[in-house]
């Protein structure tokens, strides 16, 4: 496990959120070797404690309450709390992943899978093969359907991550672009942009039943959405009516 996927879920990794313990185990040999990746989960570590120490740094001094009748102001208190609940959504405000953000990891993502040789860890046109090797490996099915109909060929699937989350990531080839589609559970994905164009990648989500559904591709904003939209008729189809 490299030190760039390590660090997208380093602070999901500290708090004990990952629900994963196979990349939990990972994450844990890879930090035995590496100062670096070590060195910046203490600094998260120490950020955390900074946040959750606020809350006994605001103290009322005894002659501000002397000051005020009991009736109009008994504690500097609600102000210590109201103090201490600013900085914290301050904080989860600025550590949430921004639209922008999760667009750019997921570029990230599509082109280190090219990089690493990962694009797909199963490698298969037929969809019967590629929705059952999900099985066991995620708490959630993704739709795998067969869009050949429409020029676009299923490659296989690997799984990934994407801030922080665990997904299923479906490979789909359009002549000589590929498409990247990362699925996850929609009450985990809520900053995943709706639609983004950025450093020549565009990118395109819709959601299904409880799944979120990014697409990622170096093909045109055009062919892109037109795939989202030929995807998303293809899987609300009734049954009757879906290729096998």
């Amino acid at each position: 496990m490299n030190c760039e996927k390590v660090r997208l879920v380093l602070g999901a990794y500290h708090d004990g959120e990952l629900n994963d313990r196979l990349l939990e185990a990972e994450i844990a040999a890879h930090l035995e070797g590496c100062p670096d990746c070590r060195a910046r989960l203490t600094g998260i570590a120490r950020l955390s404690e900074a946040v959750r120490d606020q809350g006994h740094r605001f103290v009322a001094p005894k002659s501000l309450e002397k000051r005020f009748a009991p009736k109009r102001w008994p504690t500097a208190l609600p102000l210590a709390a109201a103090a201490v609940l600013l900085l914290v959504c301050l904080g989860l405000f600025y550590a949430m992943p921004r639209p922008d953000t999760v667009a750019l990891m997921a570029i990230d993502s599509h082109v280190r899978s090219f990089q690493n040789g990962h694009l797909i860890d199963v490698a298969s046109s037929d969809k019967h093969t590629v929705k059952p090797w999900f099985q066991g490996k995620l708490d959630f099915s993704p739709s795998v359907p067969d869009l050949r109909p429409a020029g676009f060929e299923l490659k296989g699937g690997r799984l990934d991550y994407l801030s922080g989350t665990a997904c299923a990531v479906l490979v789909y080839g359009y002549k000589k672009h590929v498409i990247s589609v990362y699925v996850a559970p929609s009450a985990r994905t809520e900053s995943w942009p709706s639609s983004r164009q950025i450093k020549g990648f565009n990118w395109e989500m819709w959601t299904v039943a409880d799944l979120r559904y990014g697409a990622i591709s170096d093909a045109s904003e055009d062919i892109v959405r037109r795939f989202a939209d030929v995807f998303q008729d293809t899987v609300r189809a009734p049954a009757s009516d879906r290729p096998e």
